[in-house]
């Protein structure tokens, strides 16, 4: 297929994910000061090499496309992520497990947007020499990979949480 033009659209749509990928990154920098010192640290900081390494992929080729990034986004992503870490807190005052989970589930999302990125890039390659020079087989399989260890601790946190004595209504005196 001749390469073609892409379309603004796309600048927007990258854009969008690299403000979601900075959201991330700020999340697991919480998440990480949250548990220095244990077990979980180690998993969260692997986690966090990985989705920065992504970021910066994504940073390249929105480069390589001569894109701009927008400062109203990734700032918009950031107090998105803010009012994530806030809501956690409002959920679980004592600052556990189900905090915990709530965030682990919102990054597995994000890494599951990720995932879908990749594979809507995949698919859409063949317009721009740009867009086909990633390997985009690889980057999915690691948003997978990553989606399976937040899984994983989110399905472990959920039974903590929610085994952790009966629950009381928010609304109740």
């Amino acid at each position: 297929m001749a390469s073609s033009p892409v379309s603004p659209l796309l600048e927007t749509y990258l854009d969008d994910h690299l403000a979601g990928a900075v959201a991330g990154v700020a999340l697991l920098d919480d998440l990480l000061q949250m548990n220095r010192g244990s077990e979980l640290a180690e998993v969260i900081d692997g986690l966090r090499l990985k989705v920065s390494d992504d970021r910066k992929v994504l940073e390249q080729l929105i480069a390589n496309l001569g894109f701009r990034q927008s400062r109203v986004r990734s700032t918009s992503a950031w107090l998105a992520e803010k009012l994530t870490r806030l809501k956690a807190r409002i959920d679980d005052r004592a600052g556990g497990t189900f905090q915990l989970m709530e965030m682990i589930e919102a990054m597995s999302l994000g890494v599951e947007g990720k995932r879908m990125l990749w594979v809507a890039l995949s698919a859409v390659a063949e317009i721009s020499p740009t867009l086909n020079a990633v390997d985009y087989g690889r980057l999915i399989k690691r948003a997978q990979d990553q989606r399976q260890v937040l899984e994983t601790l989110r399905l472990s946190l959920a039974t903590k949480a929610f085994a952790d004595g009966p629950a009381v209504a928010k609304d109740t005196p």
